[in-house]
């Protein structure tokens, strides 16, 4: 068995999990019942919602909610991907919707309602740099986004995206040239 449980018995249980997620998203009920099981032992969604989740009951009821998307949308998946990059973005967006929907409807807490141009501009700041990011090309965009705003770390971020750590590590630091030659760019 290896460090994470990943394998039972000489059974790469991720790899078994990419094989059954091609049938059960061809519509095969047996595998997608194996896939929700090699999902649950392996702990990927849990992991993937406990990145934007802090509270733990909430982490529960993500986790639930996320089974029961895969079960409803795993046709969806459509292979150009790995099936475990597929469930880690399900899972991520279902945990970002959890947080949203959290949020108090007072946005601006009051000691900060004094010094809304400070606000305003941090505000549009933030905006500069997501459409920044935005204007990346892909190869640098995702795994710029994965390290520095998701915060997962190299190896990480190279699983999910299958390519070796080093080129991730190149991609998130030209990506991120890129976004610092805009900024010093843009007009103050």
């Amino acid at each position: 068995m290896t460090r994470d449980g990943a394998t039972r018995d000489g059974v790469d249980l991720r790899a078994e999990l990419e094989r059954v997620a091609v049938a059960a998203a061809a519509g095969d009920r047996a595998a997608l019942d194996r896939t929700l099981e090699l999902i649950d032992r392996l702990g990927l969604v849990r992991t993937a919602v406990r990145r934007v989740v802090v509270n733990a009951q909430m982490v529960e009821d993500v986790c639930q909610d996320v089974v029961v998307a895969v079960a409803e949308r795993v046709g969806s998946w459509d292979g150009r991907s790995r099936f475990s990059t597929w469930l880690y973005t399900v899972a991520r967006n279902r945990a970002i919707d959890a947080v949203r929907r959290q949020r108090p409807t007072d946005e601006i807490p009051a000691r900060l309602a004094a010094d809304q141009r400070r606000v305003s501009s941090m505000i549009a700041e933030r905006r500069d740099v997501q459409a920044m990011l935005e204007d990346l090309p892909d190869r640098y965009r995702r795994p710029v986004i994965m390290r520095d705003v998701e915060q997962l770390d190299y190896d990480e971020i190279a699983a999910l995206l299958d390519l070796k750590p080093a080129t991730v590590r190149t991609r998130v630091s030209r990506g991120r040239v890129m976004i610092g030659r805009r900024l010093e760019e843009s007009p103050q």
